[in-house]
C-alpha cells in the first residue's frame, strides 16, 4: 500500500512538472510551484549554476575559470567547479534541468542516508522542494554539501577515515563543512583528518593538472572583495548580521549564545560515540560559521529540522516555526529569514528535559 502511495505521488509530480504553467516572477511563496516546475524543465537557471558551468569549462580548456558574469565573480573555490563535470555535455538550459533533477535525487538520497523512513522519503522530498530555501538550492552547489555530510554520518562511528573522505567532498564546495572534523579531532580519531586530506589532495592534484592558474585566479578575484561581501547588505550570515544590527555587543551576544548551547550539550559533543544530535549540531555550526550566507545555504540543516519536528515540544514548535517563516515573507525579504531560522535551530538544541527535570521527592511519613 505504501509503495502504491509513493507511485501515485511520483506520477502526480511528473504531471505537475510537465504541465504546470511557467512562472513569470517569484513574487511570493505561491510562486514556488511554478518556479520549481520551470527549473526542472530547464526553462530557468540560477547565476551560480552558470558560474559552476563556465568554471568547469575554464578548467578543462585551461582558460579563465573566473570570468565576470553579470555583476560579479564566483566566490566558490575552484575545486567546486569540478562538480560541473555532471553538466559539461549539455547546453546551459539543459544543464539547469539536469542539475535540478540531480539535486532532488541527492536530497532524497541524503534523507535515506540520514535514516529517515524509506516510505516517507519521496513525498517528503517533493514537499521540501516547494519550500523556498530548498527550491532555490536546486541550482546551487549546496546539495553536494548535504550528501557529503550525510555519507559521512553513516561512517562517523564505524570508519572515521571514510567519514573524513566524505567531509572532504563536502568541503571542496565551500570550506566551512570542514567544521565536521571537530567531533573526530576532540576524540583523537585522526584517521578522519587523514581521509579529509586525501580528498583535498586529490581535488587539488586534479586542479593542478587541468588549470593551475585557476587557484591563483580565485584569490585574485576574491581577495579584495571579501570585506565587501562579508558586510554587504545582502549577506545573511550569522555573525556579520549581528554585528551590523548591534555592533560589537551583537557579536558578543551571538557568540555567547552559541557557547551556552555548546556548554549545555558538552557531554554528547565531546565524549563517547558521535550521536545523531551531536552530528546535527556540528552541521548547524558549519552553516553559522559561513562568512557569506544565503537562504539556500540552509539546505544541509534539513535533516535536523525534520528531526526536531518528530521530538517533543518546544523543539518541535521551533522547527514548525522555521518552516512557516519563509511562507510569510516575499522573496525580496528572503535574506531576513536566515538569522531567525538559525537562532530557532540553536534553541532546538537546548536540553529542556534535562534542565527542568525534577528529582522525585523521597517518600516521607509512615505508611
Amino acid at each position: 500500500m505504501k509503495n502504491l502511495i509513493t507511485g501515485i505521488v511520483l506520477i502526480f509530480f511528473f504531471v505537475f512538472v510537465l504541465f504546470f504553467p511557467r512562472y513569470q516572477a517569484v513574487e511570493s511563496s505561491l510562486s514556488m510551484p511554478g518556479y520549481l516546475a520551470s527549473l526542472l524543465r530547464g526553462e530557468v537557471y540560477n547565476i551560480d549554476l552558470v558560474q559552476e558551468y563556465v568554471g568547469f569549462r575554464g578548467l578543462i580548456t585551461n582558460t579563465d575559470a573566473y570570468p565576470k558574469i553579470l555583476d560579479g565573480y564566483s566566490t566558490h573555490p575552484p575545486t567546486a567547479f569540478l562538480f560541473g563535470f555532471f553538466t559539461a555535455p549539455f547546453t546551459i538550459e539543459q544543464a539547469g534541468a539536469v542539475w535540478a533533477w540531480m539535486s532532488l535525487i541527492i536530497i532524497g538520497l541524503s534523507l535515506y542516508l540520514m535514516e529517515f523512513p524509506v516510505t516517507c522519503i519521496v513525498p517528503v522530498t517533493i514537499l521540501l522542494a516547494l519550500w523556498s530555501p530548498v527550491t532555490f538550492s536546486l541550482n546551487q552547489i549546496t546539495p553536494i554539501w548535504l550528501v557529503g555530510i550525510s555519507l559521512a554520518y553513516q561512517e562517523r562511528n564505524r570508519n572515521p577515515f571514510m567519514a573524513g573522505v566524505w567531509i572532504g567532498m563536502a568541503a571542496i564546495t565551500k570550506f566551512l563543512p570542514a567544521i565536521m572534523l571537530i567531533p573526530f579531532i576532540v576524540r583523537r580519531q585522526w584517521s578522519a583528518l587523514t581521509g579529509f586530506l586525501v580528498t583535498c589532495c586529490i581535488s587539488l592534484s586534479v586542479l593542478l593538472l587541468l588549470s593551475p592558474h585557476s587557484i591563483i585566479r580565485y584569490f585574485e578575484v576574491n581577495s579584495g572583495r571579501f570585506y565587501g561581501s562579508l558586510m554587504g547588505e545582502h549577506n545573511a550570515s550569522f555573525f556579520p548580521n549581528f554585528f551590523r544590527l548591534l555592533g560589537i555587543p551583537g557579536v558578543v551576544f551571538s557568540a555567547a549564545l552559541v557557547a551556552v548551547i555548546i556548554f549545555l550539550n558538552r557531554d554528547s559533543l565531546f565524549r563517547g560515540n558521535i550521536s545523531r544530535t551531536a552530528w546535527n549540531f556540528y552541521v548547524l555550526l558549519s552553516v553559522i560559521g559561513l562568512p557569506v550566507c544565503w537562504p539556500y545555504s540552509l539546505l544541509p540543516l534539513i535533516p535536523r529540522l525534520l528531526d526536531q519536528i518528530m521530538v517533543r515540544r518546544p523543539a518541535r514548535i521551533f522547527a514548525i516555526t522555521v518552516f512557516i517563516i519563509p511562507l510569510l515573507l516575499p522573496p525580496s525579504a528572503y535574506r531576513h529569514i536566515v538569522i531567525p531560522i538559525l537562532v530557532l535551530l540553536l534553541f532546538g538544541f537546548i536540553p529542556f528535559d534535562n534542565l527542568f527535570k525534577q528529582k522525585e521527592a523521597p517518600l516521607s511519613g509512615k505508611s
